[in-house]
């Protein structure tokens, strides 16, 4: 999945905003149940909207402290591959740190957009000599209201992918031409009408398995207590 493109090409268009979030969704399977969505600022940089969905709460109703933490991170991580090659570079989060401001009591947000000299002076040039790098990241959350509800700062190390695993993967795709390339493909299926007869196996498959149930029942543990 080449994700600089695609993520250009999604502030421009609502539908390659969809399919991206579905991929995201599909190469990172933590982030699946917390609803996150991915939406590239047209100035530069990323935007994660956290959604204030039960699963997302605390015990106190609120949205939870980790689920920030996850959208600060996320948020960090992509503004930063957007200007990175995948294919030379590699992200390794080192370490993560969070300064909780408000309640988060409604639907929100992190936001990471790095500027272009800042990028170039304190990543890209240090990557040019052959140095790992470890730079700081500072995002800040809000909810819909404006209120600060917490601010993310994670530290990602970057290192530089060999060369000569690049050189063997090139070899092997041109020793197998025919082998498929590894990429995102999205499936579309369509639904179809259940008809009676299928409903009516379902129905006689659980039927069975009640009366097989009702016919041998579980046997319960049975504890012997000393006086």
């Amino acid at each position: 999945m080449e994700l600089a493109p695609i993520l250009a090409k999604s502030r421009n268009s609502a539908f390659t905003r969809w399919w991206m979030n579905i991929g995201l969704h599909w190469m990172v399977p933590f982030n699946r149940p917390h609803g996150f969505r991915v939406v590239p600022m047209p100035e530069g940089g990323i935007r994660v909207e956290i959604p204030n969905w039960r699963i997302n709460r605390n015990h106190i109703k609120g949205i939870h402290a980790c689920c920030l933490a996850t959208a600060a991170e996320y948020c960090s991580g992509l503004a930063l591959m957007e200007h990175l090659d995948p294919k030379r570079y590699r992200i390794i989060m080192k370490s993560l740190a969070m300064d909780y401001h408000y309640q988060a009591k409604a639907k929100a947000h992190a936001e990471f957009a790095p500027s272009a000299s800042e990028f170039d002076e304190l990543i890209l040039r240090p990557l040019r000599s052959g140095e790992p790098v470890l730079y700081t990241a500072e995002v800040p959350l809000h909810d819909v209201s404006g209120n600060h509800l917490a601010t993310g700062r994670t530290s990602p190390g970057r290192s530089r992918i060999g060369v000569k695993c690049a050189r063997k993967s090139e070899s092997a795709n041109s020793a197998h031409p025919n082998k498929p390339q590894s990429g995102f493909h999205l499936r579309l299926f369509a639904l179809q009408p259940v008809g009676r007869r299928t409903i009516c196996a379902h129905l006689r498959n659980l039927r069975m398995f009640s009366c097989r149930q009702a016919h041998y029942p579980r046997r319960s543990a049975k504890y012997a207590v000393s006086p």
